[in-house]
Protein backbone atom coordinates (compact mmCIF):
# COMPACT_ATOMS: atom_id res chain seq x y z
CA UNK A 1 0.00 0.00 0.00
CA UNK A 2 2.96 2.43 0.68
CA UNK A 3 4.13 1.66 -3.07
CA UNK A 4 1.25 2.14 -4.38
CA UNK A 5 0.51 5.93 -2.64
CA UNK A 6 4.25 6.51 -3.72
CA UNK A 7 3.27 5.82 -7.35
CA UNK A 8 0.09 7.94 -6.71
CA UNK A 9 2.12 11.01 -5.31
CA UNK A 10 4.43 10.16 -8.23
CA UNK A 11 1.57 10.61 -10.80
CA UNK A 12 0.34 14.04 -8.99
CA UNK A 13 3.55 15.44 -9.57
CA UNK A 14 3.63 14.51 -13.30
CA UNK A 15 0.47 15.19 -14.40
CA UNK A 16 -1.75 18.15 -15.10
CA UNK A 17 -4.84 16.29 -16.85
CA UNK A 18 -7.56 16.58 -14.33
CA UNK A 19 -8.90 13.40 -14.91
CA UNK A 20 -6.13 11.67 -13.75
CA UNK A 21 -5.64 13.36 -10.70
CA UNK A 22 -9.07 13.12 -9.25
CA UNK A 23 -8.73 9.38 -9.84
CA UNK A 24 -5.02 9.79 -8.04
CA UNK A 25 -6.83 11.09 -4.97
CA UNK A 26 -9.33 9.13 -5.48
CA UNK A 27 -7.36 6.21 -5.36
CA UNK A 28 -5.28 7.34 -2.45
CA UNK A 29 -8.35 7.81 -0.33
CA UNK A 30 -9.46 4.51 -0.81
CA UNK A 31 -6.25 2.83 -0.07
CA UNK A 32 -6.30 4.54 3.28
CA UNK A 33 -9.83 3.36 3.94
CA UNK A 34 -9.57 -0.30 3.02
CA UNK A 35 -6.18 0.27 5.39
CA UNK A 36 -8.03 1.82 8.61
CA UNK A 37 -6.76 4.96 8.34
CA UNK A 38 -10.30 6.58 8.05
CA UNK A 39 -8.96 10.31 8.15
CA UNK A 40 -6.48 9.98 6.16
CA UNK A 41 -8.93 8.75 3.57
CA UNK A 42 -11.17 11.53 4.22
CA UNK A 43 -8.51 14.48 3.09
CA UNK A 44 -8.37 12.77 0.25
CA UNK A 45 -12.32 11.89 -0.68
CA UNK A 46 -13.03 15.88 0.64
CA UNK A 47 -10.40 16.97 -2.03
CA UNK A 48 -12.05 15.37 -4.74
CA UNK A 49 -15.11 16.94 -3.59
CA UNK A 50 -14.22 20.42 -3.24
CA UNK A 51 -11.97 21.02 -6.03
CA UNK A 52 -13.02 18.25 -8.82
CA UNK A 53 -17.18 18.22 -8.90
CA UNK A 54 -17.05 18.25 -12.51
CA UNK A 55 -15.28 15.24 -12.87
CA UNK A 56 -16.84 11.36 -13.28
CA UNK A 57 -15.24 11.31 -9.99
CA UNK A 58 -16.76 13.34 -7.94
CA UNK A 59 -19.83 11.07 -7.29
CA UNK A 60 -17.21 8.15 -5.90
CA UNK A 61 -15.76 10.92 -3.98
CA UNK A 62 -19.27 11.18 -2.42
CA UNK A 63 -19.70 7.59 -1.55
CA UNK A 64 -16.26 7.12 -0.52
CA UNK A 65 -16.89 10.16 2.67
CA UNK A 66 -20.12 8.27 3.64
CA UNK A 67 -18.62 5.42 3.99
CA UNK A 68 -15.91 7.21 6.36
CA UNK A 69 -17.95 8.78 8.13
CA UNK A 70 -20.47 6.23 8.84
CA UNK A 71 -17.22 4.24 9.72
CA UNK A 72 -16.57 6.61 12.44
CA UNK A 73 -20.33 7.49 13.32
CA UNK A 74 -19.73 10.75 12.16
CA UNK A 75 -22.01 10.78 9.98
CA UNK A 76 -23.58 14.80 10.47
CA UNK A 77 -20.30 15.51 9.72
CA UNK A 78 -21.11 14.16 5.82
CA UNK A 79 -24.74 15.53 5.93
CA UNK A 80 -22.47 19.44 6.90
CA UNK A 81 -20.59 18.72 3.61
CA UNK A 82 -23.17 17.60 1.07
CA UNK A 83 -25.35 20.20 2.29
CA UNK A 84 -22.45 22.51 1.63
CA UNK A 85 -22.33 21.53 -2.10
CA UNK A 86 -25.24 23.55 -4.37
CA UNK A 87 -24.56 20.53 -6.29
CA UNK A 88 -25.72 17.84 -4.27
CA UNK A 89 -28.70 17.36 -2.07
CA UNK A 90 -30.17 14.70 0.24
CA UNK A 91 -33.97 14.03 1.59
CA UNK A 92 -35.31 14.13 5.28
CA UNK A 93 -35.19 10.43 5.00
CA UNK A 94 -32.20 9.57 3.16
CA UNK A 95 -30.29 11.51 6.33
CA UNK A 96 -32.62 9.46 8.58
CA UNK A 97 -31.20 6.40 7.16
CA UNK A 98 -27.83 7.54 7.35
CA UNK A 99 -27.79 8.35 10.33
CA UNK A 100 -29.34 5.35 11.73
CA UNK A 101 -27.21 3.10 9.82
CA UNK A 102 -23.87 4.51 10.57
CA UNK A 103 -24.90 3.96 14.28
CA UNK A 104 -26.10 0.00 13.60
CA UNK A 105 -22.57 0.06 11.55
CA UNK A 106 -20.62 0.34 15.42
CA UNK A 107 -23.33 -1.96 16.89
CA UNK A 108 -22.59 -4.61 14.61
CA UNK A 109 -18.84 -4.47 14.99
CA UNK A 110 -19.28 -4.53 19.10
CA UNK A 111 -17.92 -0.95 19.43
CA UNK A 112 -20.64 0.15 21.76
CA UNK A 113 -19.68 3.25 23.48
CA UNK A 114 -19.44 4.64 19.76
CA UNK A 115 -22.74 2.89 19.19
CA UNK A 116 -24.41 4.43 22.28
CA UNK A 117 -23.31 7.98 21.17
CA UNK A 118 -24.14 7.99 17.32
CA UNK A 119 -27.60 6.40 18.77
CA UNK A 120 -28.39 9.11 21.01
CA UNK A 121 -27.75 11.76 18.04
CA UNK A 122 -30.10 9.99 15.86
CA UNK A 123 -32.77 9.94 18.65
CA UNK A 124 -32.28 13.51 19.20
CA UNK A 125 -32.24 14.68 15.71
CA UNK A 126 -34.96 12.24 14.10
CA UNK A 127 -37.34 11.96 17.24
CA UNK A 128 -40.10 10.39 15.15
CA UNK A 129 -37.58 9.27 12.36
CA UNK A 130 -38.14 6.36 10.76
CA UNK A 131 -35.79 3.77 12.98
CA UNK A 132 -36.60 5.42 15.95
CA UNK A 133 -37.72 1.84 17.88
CA UNK A 134 -34.89 -0.26 16.12
CA UNK A 135 -32.37 2.27 17.36
CA UNK A 136 -34.10 2.90 20.59
CA UNK A 137 -33.78 -0.94 21.15
CA UNK A 138 -30.10 -1.15 20.14
CA UNK A 139 -29.31 1.72 22.03
CA UNK A 140 -30.74 0.33 25.28
CA UNK A 141 -28.75 -2.86 24.41
CA UNK A 142 -25.53 -0.90 23.92
CA UNK A 143 -26.06 0.93 27.18
CA UNK A 144 -26.38 -2.20 28.74
CA UNK A 145 -22.90 -3.46 27.12
CA UNK A 146 -20.72 -0.49 28.64
CA UNK A 147 -22.99 -0.76 31.84
CA UNK A 148 -24.78 2.61 32.15
CA UNK A 149 -27.96 0.69 33.97
CA UNK A 150 -29.93 4.26 34.46
CA UNK A 151 -29.80 4.78 30.59
CA UNK A 152 -30.43 1.21 29.80
CA UNK A 153 -33.38 1.41 32.33
CA UNK A 154 -34.61 4.46 30.60
CA UNK A 155 -34.01 3.20 27.37
CA UNK A 156 -35.74 -0.27 27.73
CA UNK A 157 -38.63 1.03 29.42
CA UNK A 158 -39.23 3.35 26.31
CA UNK A 159 -39.14 0.55 24.01
CA UNK A 160 -41.69 -1.32 26.26
CA UNK A 161 -43.43 1.93 25.74
CA UNK A 162 -43.24 1.78 22.33
CA UNK A 163 -44.64 -1.97 22.25
CA UNK A 164 -42.68 -3.27 19.39
CA UNK A 165 -43.47 -7.31 20.21
CA UNK A 166 -40.03 -8.85 19.03
CA UNK A 167 -38.32 -6.31 21.47
CA UNK A 168 -40.30 -6.69 24.57
CA UNK A 169 -39.12 -10.00 26.22
CA UNK A 170 -35.57 -8.45 26.10
CA UNK A 171 -36.49 -5.17 27.89
CA UNK A 172 -38.79 -6.78 30.29
CA UNK A 173 -36.53 -9.28 31.50
CA UNK A 174 -33.67 -6.44 31.70
CA UNK A 175 -36.45 -4.79 33.52
CA UNK A 176 -37.70 -7.08 35.78
CA UNK A 177 -34.25 -8.28 36.64
CA UNK A 178 -32.86 -5.20 37.45
CA UNK A 179 -35.44 -4.27 39.93
CA UNK A 180 -35.42 -7.69 41.58
CA UNK A 181 -31.60 -6.83 41.81
CA UNK A 182 -32.13 -3.69 43.66
CA UNK A 183 -35.01 -5.50 45.92
CA UNK A 184 -37.89 -3.49 44.26
CA UNK A 185 -40.08 -6.35 44.34
CA UNK A 186 -43.27 -3.81 43.33
CA UNK A 187 -42.02 -3.18 40.30
CA UNK A 188 -40.45 -6.43 39.30
CA UNK A 189 -43.52 -8.14 40.07
CA UNK A 190 -45.27 -5.77 37.35
CA UNK A 191 -42.14 -6.82 34.62
CA UNK A 192 -42.80 -10.21 35.30
CA UNK A 193 -46.06 -10.81 35.33
CA UNK A 194 -46.56 -9.19 32.10
CA UNK A 195 -43.31 -11.35 30.95
CA UNK A 196 -45.66 -14.31 31.42
CA UNK A 197 -47.16 -13.60 27.98
CA UNK A 198 -43.54 -13.02 26.04
CA UNK A 199 -41.43 -15.97 27.39
CA UNK A 200 -39.80 -17.75 24.44
CA UNK A 201 -37.91 -20.54 26.57
CA UNK A 202 -38.31 -22.90 29.72
CA UNK A 203 -35.30 -21.25 31.03
CA UNK A 204 -37.24 -17.80 30.92
CA UNK A 205 -40.85 -19.16 31.78
CA UNK A 206 -38.75 -20.67 34.85
CA UNK A 207 -36.86 -17.75 36.13
CA UNK A 208 -40.70 -16.06 35.92
CA UNK A 209 -42.57 -18.35 38.20
CA UNK A 210 -39.18 -18.47 40.64
CA UNK A 211 -39.10 -14.78 41.10
CA UNK A 212 -42.99 -14.05 41.10
CA UNK A 213 -42.93 -16.72 44.48
CA UNK A 214 -40.17 -15.18 45.85
CA UNK A 215 -41.16 -11.23 44.98
CA UNK A 216 -44.27 -11.96 46.72
CA UNK A 217 -43.47 -13.60 49.33
CA UNK A 218 -43.32 -10.53 51.57
CA UNK A 219 -46.22 -8.43 49.51
CA UNK A 220 -48.91 -10.90 48.58
CA UNK A 221 -48.61 -14.38 50.20
CA UNK A 222 -51.66 -15.75 48.34
CA UNK A 223 -49.97 -15.13 44.93
CA UNK A 224 -46.47 -16.03 46.30
CA UNK A 225 -48.79 -19.52 47.22
CA UNK A 226 -50.12 -19.51 43.75
CA UNK A 227 -46.69 -19.77 42.08
CA UNK A 228 -44.80 -21.94 45.18
CA UNK A 229 -47.43 -24.31 44.00
CA UNK A 230 -45.74 -24.63 40.47
CA UNK A 231 -42.15 -24.75 41.39
CA UNK A 232 -43.10 -27.83 43.61
CA UNK A 233 -44.05 -29.62 40.42
CA UNK A 234 -40.62 -28.40 38.70
CA UNK A 235 -39.06 -31.18 36.98
CA UNK A 236 -35.48 -30.48 38.19
CA UNK A 237 -35.19 -28.82 42.19
CA UNK A 238 -32.65 -28.48 44.33
CA UNK A 239 -33.14 -28.30 48.18
CA UNK A 240 -33.04 -24.21 48.64
CA UNK A 241 -35.48 -23.79 46.22
CA UNK A 242 -37.83 -26.53 47.23
CA UNK A 243 -37.61 -25.28 51.07
CA UNK A 244 -38.15 -22.08 49.78
CA UNK A 245 -41.57 -23.09 48.58
CA UNK A 246 -42.76 -25.75 50.81
CA UNK A 247 -42.25 -23.03 53.66
CA UNK A 248 -44.53 -20.15 51.98
CA UNK A 249 -47.18 -22.80 51.02
CA UNK A 250 -46.77 -23.78 54.53
CA UNK A 251 -47.21 -20.28 55.90
CA UNK A 252 -50.59 -20.40 53.58
CA UNK A 253 -51.60 -23.24 55.51
CA UNK A 254 -50.70 -22.18 58.37
CA UNK A 255 -52.86 -18.43 58.45
CA UNK A 256 -55.57 -19.98 56.76
CA UNK A 257 -56.37 -22.38 60.05
CA UNK A 258 -55.13 -25.93 58.65
CA UNK A 259 -52.61 -26.50 61.29
CA UNK A 260 -52.53 -30.50 60.74
CA UNK A 261 -51.15 -29.49 57.05
CA UNK A 262 -49.04 -26.80 57.69
CA UNK A 263 -47.15 -28.79 60.45
CA UNK A 264 -46.96 -31.68 58.05
CA UNK A 265 -45.75 -29.23 55.21
CA UNK A 266 -43.18 -27.88 58.11
CA UNK A 267 -41.88 -31.15 58.46
CA UNK A 268 -40.34 -31.48 54.65
CA UNK A 269 -39.21 -28.03 55.12
CA UNK A 270 -37.07 -29.42 58.61
CA UNK A 271 -35.76 -32.12 56.23
CA UNK A 272 -34.71 -30.35 53.29
CA UNK A 273 -33.03 -27.21 55.30
CA UNK A 274 -30.46 -26.54 57.41
CA UNK A 275 -31.03 -22.57 56.92
CA UNK A 276 -33.52 -19.63 57.41
CA UNK A 277 -36.60 -21.91 56.20
CA UNK A 278 -35.94 -24.60 58.11
CA UNK A 279 -35.60 -22.51 60.90
CA UNK A 280 -38.32 -20.56 60.71
CA UNK A 281 -40.02 -24.32 59.90
CA UNK A 282 -38.19 -25.59 63.30
CA UNK A 283 -40.26 -22.44 65.12
CA UNK A 284 -43.63 -23.39 63.53
CA UNK A 285 -43.20 -26.27 64.68
CA UNK A 286 -42.16 -25.54 68.27
CA UNK A 287 -44.93 -23.02 67.60
CA UNK A 288 -48.09 -25.43 67.07
CA UNK A 289 -46.59 -28.25 70.05
CA UNK A 290 -46.84 -24.97 72.39
CA UNK A 291 -50.65 -24.85 71.43
CA UNK A 292 -50.78 -28.04 72.07
CA UNK A 293 -49.88 -27.68 75.80
CA UNK A 294 -46.83 -30.00 75.19
CA UNK A 295 -44.67 -27.58 76.54
CA UNK A 296 -42.01 -29.78 77.68
CA UNK A 297 -41.81 -31.06 73.50
CA UNK A 298 -41.90 -27.48 72.71
CA UNK A 299 -39.15 -26.35 75.02
CA UNK A 300 -37.03 -29.19 73.36
CA UNK A 301 -38.22 -28.29 70.04
CA UNK A 302 -36.90 -24.80 70.59
CA UNK A 303 -33.07 -25.74 72.29
CA UNK A 304 -33.04 -27.95 69.09
CA UNK A 305 -33.24 -24.80 66.81
CA UNK A 306 -30.85 -23.44 68.29
CA UNK A 307 -28.11 -25.78 68.26
CA UNK A 308 -28.84 -27.07 64.83
CA UNK A 309 -29.55 -23.69 63.03
CA UNK A 310 -27.88 -20.36 62.68
CA UNK A 311 -30.68 -17.67 62.02
CA UNK A 312 -30.25 -15.20 64.66
CA UNK A 313 -34.09 -13.82 64.08
CA UNK A 314 -36.26 -17.29 64.74
CA UNK A 315 -33.52 -18.14 67.37
CA UNK A 316 -34.49 -14.78 68.93
CA UNK A 317 -38.41 -15.48 68.05
CA UNK A 318 -38.32 -19.43 69.39
CA UNK A 319 -36.49 -17.90 72.45
CA UNK A 320 -39.53 -15.39 72.98
CA UNK A 321 -41.78 -18.46 72.74
CA UNK A 322 -39.62 -20.28 75.44
CA UNK A 323 -40.54 -17.62 78.07
CA UNK A 324 -43.97 -17.81 77.28
CA UNK A 325 -43.59 -21.77 78.29
CA UNK A 326 -41.62 -20.60 81.46
CA UNK A 327 -44.47 -18.32 82.59
CA UNK A 328 -47.40 -21.17 81.73
CA UNK A 329 -45.21 -23.54 84.00
CA UNK A 330 -45.03 -20.69 86.60
CA UNK A 331 -41.17 -20.04 86.50
CA UNK A 332 -41.41 -16.46 86.12
CA UNK A 333 -37.67 -15.93 86.91
CA UNK A 334 -36.61 -18.10 84.07
CA UNK A 335 -39.12 -16.06 81.45
CA UNK A 336 -37.57 -12.69 82.27
CA UNK A 337 -33.66 -14.06 82.07
CA UNK A 338 -34.45 -15.14 78.78
CA UNK A 339 -36.78 -12.23 77.54
CA UNK A 340 -33.75 -10.24 79.12
CA UNK A 341 -30.55 -11.94 77.54
CA UNK A 342 -33.12 -10.84 73.79
CA UNK A 343 -33.34 -7.51 74.73
CA UNK A 344 -29.93 -7.11 75.41
CA UNK A 345 -28.12 -9.46 72.72
CA UNK A 346 -30.19 -9.71 69.87
CA UNK A 347 -29.93 -6.81 67.04
CA UNK A 348 -33.88 -6.55 65.22
CA UNK A 349 -35.65 -3.74 66.86
CA UNK A 350 -39.56 -5.78 66.30
CA UNK A 351 -38.02 -8.61 68.43
CA UNK A 352 -36.51 -6.73 70.91
CA UNK A 353 -39.60 -4.77 71.57
CA UNK A 354 -42.10 -7.46 71.76
CA UNK A 355 -39.49 -8.91 74.46
CA UNK A 356 -39.81 -6.10 76.56
CA UNK A 357 -43.30 -5.80 76.25
CA UNK A 358 -43.79 -9.56 77.53
CA UNK A 359 -40.93 -8.73 80.01
CA UNK A 360 -43.13 -5.29 82.30
CA UNK A 361 -45.73 -7.54 81.67
CA UNK A 362 -44.61 -10.16 83.97
CA UNK A 363 -43.28 -7.44 86.35
CA UNK A 364 -46.43 -5.72 86.53
CA UNK A 365 -48.08 -8.94 87.20
CA UNK A 366 -45.64 -10.15 90.03
CA UNK A 367 -46.89 -6.42 91.39
CA UNK A 368 -50.05 -7.41 91.73
CA UNK A 369 -50.58 -8.93 95.87
CA UNK A 370 -53.32 -10.40 96.89
CA UNK A 371 -54.83 -8.59 99.96
CA UNK A 372 -55.09 -11.24 103.07
CA UNK A 373 -57.90 -11.87 105.21
CA UNK A 374 -56.90 -11.57 108.74
CA UNK A 375 -58.83 -14.20 110.74
CA UNK A 376 -60.84 -13.46 113.69
CA UNK A 377 -60.78 -15.60 117.22
CA UNK A 378 -63.83 -15.91 119.49
CA UNK A 379 -63.09 -17.93 122.65
CA UNK A 380 -66.35 -18.65 124.33
CA UNK A 381 -66.77 -18.76 128.02
CA UNK A 382 -70.19 -19.78 129.64
CA UNK A 383 -71.55 -17.58 132.17
CA UNK A 384 -70.97 -20.42 135.02
CA UNK A 385 -66.89 -20.49 134.30
CA UNK A 386 -66.67 -16.60 135.54
CA UNK A 387 -65.54 -16.19 138.97
CA UNK A 388 -66.76 -12.94 140.48
CA UNK A 389 -64.62 -11.72 143.29
CA UNK A 390 -66.84 -10.76 146.24
CA UNK A 391 -66.46 -6.72 146.92
CA UNK A 392 -66.11 -6.05 150.96
CA UNK A 393 -68.44 -2.69 151.70
CA UNK A 394 -67.32 -0.53 155.03
CA UNK A 395 -69.67 0.69 157.03
CA UNK A 396 -70.26 5.01 156.49
CA UNK A 397 -69.95 6.60 159.90
CA UNK A 398 -72.71 9.17 159.59
CA UNK A 399 -70.82 11.47 162.66
CA UNK A 400 -67.51 11.85 160.98
CA UNK A 401 -66.38 14.98 160.73
CA UNK A 402 -63.87 15.96 157.99
CA UNK A 403 -60.87 18.12 159.14
CA UNK A 404 -60.12 21.61 157.27
CA UNK A 405 -56.11 20.96 156.59
CA UNK A 406 -53.86 24.22 157.84
CA UNK A 407 -53.10 25.08 154.32
CA UNK A 408 -56.61 25.96 153.89
CA UNK A 409 -56.88 27.55 156.94
CA UNK A 410 -53.59 29.82 156.25
CA UNK A 411 -54.65 30.72 152.92
CA UNK A 412 -57.66 32.10 154.56
CA UNK A 413 -55.96 34.09 156.47
CA UNK A 414 -53.63 35.37 154.37
CA UNK A 415 -56.54 36.26 152.45
CA UNK A 416 -58.11 38.51 154.55
CA UNK A 417 -55.07 40.52 155.50
CA UNK A 418 -54.63 41.51 152.30
CA UNK A 419 -58.12 42.71 152.35
CA UNK A 420 -57.74 44.36 155.28
CA UNK A 421 -54.56 45.92 153.98
CA UNK A 422 -56.29 47.23 151.11
CA UNK A 423 -58.62 48.53 153.03
CA UNK A 424 -56.30 50.70 155.28
CA UNK A 425 -54.51 51.75 152.26
CA UNK A 426 -57.55 53.59 150.84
Amino acid sequence: NDLAIKYYDDLLIATKDENLIADAYLSKGMIYFNSSKTNEAIVEFLFVVNNYQHTIYFKEAISGLQAAYSSLAQIDKYLAVIESLPSVSISRAEQDSLTYNAAFMKFSELEYKVAKKAFDKYLLTFENGIFVNDATYYNAMSAVKINDSIAAITLYEKVVELGVKSHQETAMLFLARESYSRNDFVNSNKHYNTLLEYASSNSIKREVVIRLMTGNEMIDNKVAFKFAKQVVEFDKTDNWLLSKAYVIIARNEFENGNYAKSKVTFKQVVGLSDYDEGAEAKYYLAYLTYLDENLTLAEQMIFELAEKYSSDYFIAKAFILLADIYVAQENNFQAKATLESIIENHDGDDLVNLARKKWEQIVEKEKVVTPEVEEEFYIDISEDEIVYEEEVLDEIDEDYIVEIPDSLKVESDSLEIKILEDEEIE
